[in-house]
């Protein structure tokens, strides 16, 4: 089931985040993109709140999660699969860390450079079905904006097309 928060301040806020059905608006206007660029798959859609999700739906249909595992704890069913892990350190930001970093290789993104430029970044993953579970697409951004901004990738049908393409 959806986890609570534990040690996180104001705890009558975060508190009601878990209890109600609050969603980030940026996250809403990603979920409408995907349903907007799949009309004819529509009547198959389901659109849901992370706390109306439960484990069977992950196993028994595709789905799109979108958020960082900190935003939807659903996403840290697929941390393992990863090659770069989500992680918030001490100062509260989201950070992606690559799994297995090699020498000469910046491992944290975004690192302190580009926190002073205002550079921000997002993991897009493509999970086939197999894991016992349906195929999962993760789009997860180190801010709601670069969450919403690889939503907006995603379903760019020129611009998502030719990055697989160039991959």
């Amino acid at each position: 089931s959806y986890p609570g928060v534990t040690g996180t301040n104001p705890p009558d806020l975060l508190r009601n985040w878990n209890i109600y059905e609050f969603t980030d608006g940026r996250e809403m206007n990603v979920a409408g993109l995907i349903c907007k660029t799949n009309l004819q798959f529509m009547p198959q859609i389901l659109l849901r709140s992370g706390h109306a999700v439960e484990l069977e739906d992950l196993k028994n249909h595709n789905a799109v999660l979108i958020g960082s595992p900190i935003s939807n704890p659903w996403a840290q069913l697929y941390e393992e699969h990863l090659n770069f892990l989500c992680e918030r350190p001490h100062d509260g930001l989201i950070v992606f860390k690559r799994k297995d970093a090699r020498p000469n290789q910046q491992n944290e993104f975004p690192n302190e450079d580009d926190i002073k430029n205002h550079r921000t970044y997002a993991r897009i993953a493509f999970i086939p079905k197999r894991y016992g579970a349906g195929a999962t697409l993760l789009i997860a951004g180190t801010t709601a904006q670069s969450t919403q901004a690889a939503g907006e990738f995603v379903t760019d049908p020129v611009a998502f097309p030719r990055a697989l393409g160039a991959a």
